[in-house]
């Protein structure tokens, strides 16, 4: 999925950033729970996602949230990922700024804490030095899902 100077320019920027949160986008959803025959996600290439998860708990990095797409739903997955990179890890996904949703892509997880299937939805993300605010909203303003995090809940517990 990743080529060697894509990995390398990840480790790197995780392993040398000092803000309390680090927000890793990607145009894919980061989960294998997809409509059927949709081939491209992170779960195509499990190695690398588990790869990805055994660095951040090795190099000790907090404060990461996934950001994921183009399933045409809006979403948020929790993954136990305490053991390994010594918290959950989250998976924000938004991608329905389009005309139209996937009934489909509804598919079932057991890391699903949300899912909204709405033709014009967007993620607003805020954060300060102790806690970031994650929000799917309609075009309206009104809000479908909230989401916050603060730096202890995305910190390996000792």
């Amino acid at each position: 999925l990743l080529g060697r100077a894509q990995w390398d320019w990840l480790r790197d920027a995780l392993a040398d950033s000092s803000a309390p949160f680090k927000l890793i986008a990607c145009g894919m959803v980061w989960n294998g729970a997809v409509r059927p025959n949709k081939p491209d996600h992170w779960m195509s290439y499990p190695h690398e996602r588990e790869a990805l998860f055994q660095f951040l708990g090795d190099e000790g990095i907090s404060g990461v949230v996934l950001i994921g797409g183009d399933i045409h739903r809006t979403r948020s997955l929790k993954y136990p990922t305490r053991d390994v990179v010594g918290y959950d890890v989250t998976e924000l996904i938004t991608s329905p700024l389009a005309n139209s949703i996937i009934e489909t892509a509804n598919a079932p997880s057991p890391h699903l804490l949300f899912d909204v299937g709405d033709t014009q939805t967007y993620l607003r993300v805020t954060a300060d030095r102790s806690q970031l605010r994650a929000e799917f909203r309609a075009l309206d303003g009104t809000s479908h899902y909230t989401a916050t995090f603060s730096t202890t809940d995305l910190t390996a517990s000792e």
